[in-house]
């Protein structure tokens, strides 16, 4: 986090600062340490406080942004607040991670949710789908062969879906999220 401050406070008085990968080795930390230290800096002032403080770590911090926005989120951030170290805090995001979410790789898929973040996450991720393969190559879990053809099938059903089918039922779906809305605000002005 001082990392990141220190840029800021460089770019602020108009300074070179050096990019961030550099900023990095030069404080002895990784890349990816800086890389989440950045984020939860520009994403969440109150997470970057209890860093600076030394309550929160950096990869606490990042794991409660990952969490789902709602009410098991806003329990770990009251915990939070009242935590004294960064053991009690990393023990507090460690109990709640486990039972909110799942993750594949870099795909971040919701555990307990619902079907709206279910099929969310399903959106958002398709275009990493390419390079999350890629990924199992190095990974510990790999695909099976009759998994990767399994996968392919799938793949091959997506790929042989016409354009113009797509562009329906994306529209389709527009119409159903439209009178969500339409029904939700006249819902919000009757009450």
């Amino acid at each position: 986090m001082q990392i990141v401050t220190l840029r800021e406070m460089l770019e602020m008085a108009n300074l070179p600062s050096p990019a961030l990968n550099a900023a990095a080795d030069a404080g002895g930390v990784s890349y990816k340490t800086a890389r989440n230290a950045q984020r939860v800096h520009d994403e969440d002032p109150e997470l970057a406080k209890h860093v600076r403080d030394g309550t929160l770590s950096v990869n606490a911090a990042t794991q409660i942004l990952g969490m789902a926005p709602g009410p098991e989120q806003d329990e770990v951030r009251k915990a939070i607040a009242t935590t004294k170290n960064k053991k009690a805090a990393k023990a507090i995001v460690g109990q709640k991670k486990k039972k909110q979410s799942k993750r594949f790789g870099t795909l971040e898929m919701p555990g307990l949710t619902g079907e709206f973040n279910t099929l969310l996450k399903v959106l958002e991720n398709i275009p990493k789908l390419p390079s999350e393969l890629r990924n199992l190559k190095h990974s510990p879990h790999r695909l099976s062969a009759e998994m990767g053809r399994t996968f392919k099938r799938a793949l091959d059903g997506l790929a042989n879906i016409d354009f113009a089918d797509l562009v329906a039922a994306i529209d389709e779906a527009h119409k159903e999220l439209d009178g969500i809305i339409d029904r939700s605000s006249k819902g919000a002005v009757s009450a």
